[in-house]
């Protein structure tokens, strides 16, 4: 599974917030994606972050630890 990240931190706030760009490619699986995409959703809404979806991926903002929290249920949920 191939997992981009792209962060960029929000100057000046505390505790620091972040706006993530989540792409998680699973290897192996098809052009299917939509099950990997809805799991992957489903985390990140529960975790209660600001979520975009968008075609190439999903931004994410929040503070650090439950963005980062999320983006590894996201990947574990998917393995």
């Amino acid at each position: 599974m191939l997992l981009v990240i792209v962060f960029w931190p929000l100057v000046g706030s505390l505790p620091m917030k972040v706006i993530v760009d989540l792409c998680l490619v699973p290897i192996g699986v098809g052009v299917h994606l939509a099950p990997y995409i809805a799991a992957c959703e489903k985390v990140l809404s529960e975790a209660g972050l600001k979520i975009q979806l968008h075609p190439n991926g999903t931004a994410i903002e929040g503070e650090w630890e439950p963005v980062f929290a999320a983006i590894e249920a996201c990947h574990q949920a998917l393995l």
